[in-house]
């Protein structure tokens, strides 16, 4: 089973259990009232092949936003590139310095996107979050550099966002973690 089949079956089962008890348990309650017990049967395949019908869509379609916004940054579709919590490690050719500069200033050119009270500069640590907006719910982001040596600093970059159950984020997360890296990877 491929990584777009899985995204679909990730999202199928909580959109089909919301679906479910909202749309389904009344459709057989009123069946069970109008026809009486021996059509709770009925109700119940009933409801399962409309709510069925319901999800479906949706969740194919949900997959799908989230499959485009992966091939628009020009990235393979796998499980990682799909998922809402993004992680990546580099080593990076320039000093410590260099990078975390880098780093904050990235950071700082988002529009809606602030410097966070877990930032220790003095440790490596830069704690970030974007702001709710009607594109998205918002992120945190953590950078993490470590210096390996005078010309080499390993960083790691991730996000996720700030509801810890979002099914899909259209890639905001992945699209944070890459224009990080890039903007450390500019000579």
């Amino acid at each position: 089973m491929g990584p777009v089949a899985r995204l679909c079956l990730r999202l199928f089962v909580p959109f089909y259990i919301f679906f479910g008890i909202f749309s389904g348990i009344p459709a057989v309650a009123i069946v069970v009232l109008l026809g009486g017990p021996p059509a709770a049967c009925i109700g119940i395949g009933v409801a399962i092949i409309v709510v069925a019908a319901i999800v479906t869509p949706i969740a194919l379609v949900t997959a799908a936003t989230q499959v485009r916004a992966v091939k628009k940054l020009g990235l393979p579709v796998t499980d990682d590139t799909l998922s809402t919590r993004q992680v990546k490690t580099v080593l990076v050719n320039c000093s410590y310095a260099t990078a975390l500069d880098r780093c904050l200033a990235e950071i700082r050119s988002q529009p809606r996107t602030v410097i966070g009270d877990g930032t220790n500069l003095a440790e490596g640590v830069i704690h970030a979050r974007t702001l709710v907006s009607g594109r998205s719910w918002g992120e945190h982001l953590e950078i993490g550099l470590r210096k390996r040596n005078d010309d080499w600093t390993r960083v790691t970059v991730s996000s996720r966002p700030r509801f810890f159950k979002l099914l899909l984020d259209r890639g905001r997360n992945l699209r944070n973690v890459e224009r990080i890296i890039r903007s450390l990877q500019e000579p």
